[in-house]
């Protein structure tokens, strides 16, 4: 059927221009629309998609904003404000815009499931799993929602319920590798070390070389693997990126880098040294130090956690590598601190760390690191559920001592917030002679 609405018609045409890379030609056909109807919220939704190809994310955002004014009760604005702030790294934001659209259209799939994206990048299981429950009542059959489903189950602590969903995936698909790992750690969750065991074998003989099927498969028999694989690492923590600083600041009240960078100032009030930063992720650590007088060397598995820390302009270079690559490439006696703010919950077994640290320091110098605490009737090295890493302070210390280092003292502290639970720390120092 033919449309009778010229305005509707010229933005047809504008769209089709803008589809096609002629820009120009689009703008100015635009601006002509414009000028004969200047509040139509259609003509700012084209003006925004035009400004966002031509790279004008804020003039972008300037007209989807004016379209959702114009229109607060339609949700195609609404809607693509949230994506627009979601792409241009906005979360809050676009979280803010993502419920007023679901609000608007609470039975649109389409809207439903671009919220859902948007809920998983501000790190909000809650809200992304009761718009998934939504969406999947549109749509049962939809696979892709049902592994958000599963996962943001587990990420809740519905362990039974994730393994339910996941074992429905693998009637319909038994290849889909990322839904049987995810089915293994909750089932490991739940307490059906079996189910986690079985999955895990199985993995494993798809491919045996993947070092996370090996760790979640030692994890499953109960074993304590020395260290995470850093690709699992780097997986977490390239998704984590654009959210860290929010997420670990805000939601889980972490101050670790804020009290290290105190302890080095207190050592170095001149700002004068050489610092090493190991596992620096988005650079809190440099950016409580507020920059020193010398060099700031961040080391970090994930680029996208490189790419956030780069932006602060205060660290002079990075390193894209485990940590302990990392010191065995360090010429000796080059630092006056490394510090490792929260790392070590990642890597495990420190044997090799602490003495490779102690060979990086400057006779003099400073070792700054926080530890999770296990419990004095624990062993050495504790894999928490939460698959971050414990440590006795006892083993620390002696490993401290038994390379080389002195002076070596132990501040404990509570080092995040987790669901309502505060977990217990400490921060050491230890001096090189």
């Amino acid at each position: 059927m033919t449309t009778t609405d010229p305005i509707l018609q010229q933005l047809h045409g504008i769209e089709q221009r803008l589809v096609g890379g002629d820009l120009s030609a689009a703008a100015a056909q635009l601006d002509a629309v414009a000028r004969v109807a200047p509040n139509d919220p259609r003509v700012h939704l084209i003006g925004a998609h035009m400004a966002e190809a031509a790279g004008r994310p804020d003039d972008a955002l300037h007209h989807m904003r004016r379209a959702a004014s114009l229109s607060p009760a339609w949700a195609v604005p609404a809607t693509e404000l949230a994506l627009l702030l979601a792409r241009m790294g906005r979360t809050p934001e676009a979280l803010d815009a993502a419920q007023q659209a679901v609000a608007l259209a609470p039975n649109s799939l389409p809207v439903l499931t671009g919220m859902v994206d948007i809920a998983h990048q501000a790190l909000n299981p809650q809200l992304a799993l009761a718009w998934l429950e939504k969406a999947l009542q549109l749509d049962p059959d939809n696979a892709p929602l049902k592994r958000h489903l599963a996962r943001d189950l587990a990420q809740l602590g519905h362990h039974a319920h994730a393994v339910l969903v996941s074992t429905q995936l693998l009637e319909q698909d038994a290849s889909d590798v990322d839904v049987r790992l995810g089915r293994a750690k909750a089932a490991l969750a739940a307490g059906d070390t079996t189910l986690a065991v079985q999955d895990t074998a199985t993995l494993l003989a798809h491919d045996p070389a993947n070092a996370t099927y090996r760790f979640w498969h030692s994890v499953a028999r109960g074993e304590v693997p020395p260290t995470q694989p850093a690709a699992m690492t780097q997986a977490l923590f390239d998704g984590y990126a654009p959210v860290f600083d929010m997420h670990l600041v805000e939601g889980l009240q972490y101050q670790v880098p804020a009290r290290v960078a105190a302890l080095v100032g207190e050592r170095y009030p001149d700002g004068v040294l050489d610092l090493l930063d190991l596992g620096c992720g988005t650079g809190l650590l440099g950016k409580y130090l507020g920059g020193i007088h010398g060099l700031l060397i961040g080391v970090d598995l994930s680029p996208g956690m490189l790419a956030q820390a780069a932006q602060l302009q205060i660290y002079d270079d990075f390193l894209t590598t485990d940590l302990l690559t990392a010191l065995r490439g360090m010429p000796a006696d080059c630092y006056d601190v490394v510090a490792a703010c929260d790392v070590f919950i990642y890597s495990g077994d420190l044997t090799e760390v602490v003495p490779a640290t102690a060979r990086a320091l400057k006779p003099g110098g400073h070792f700054i690191f926080s530890c999770e605490a296990a419990q004095p009737e624990e062993a050495d090295l504790v894999l928490r559920p939460s698959t971050r890493y414990a440590h006795k302070a006892s083993h620390v210390r002696a490993l401290c001592t038994a390379a080389g280092l002195t002076d070596v003292t132990q501040e404990d502290t509570t080092i995040r917030v987790e669901s309502g639970q505060r977990i217990g720390g400490y921060i050491v120092v230890a001096r090189k002679p």
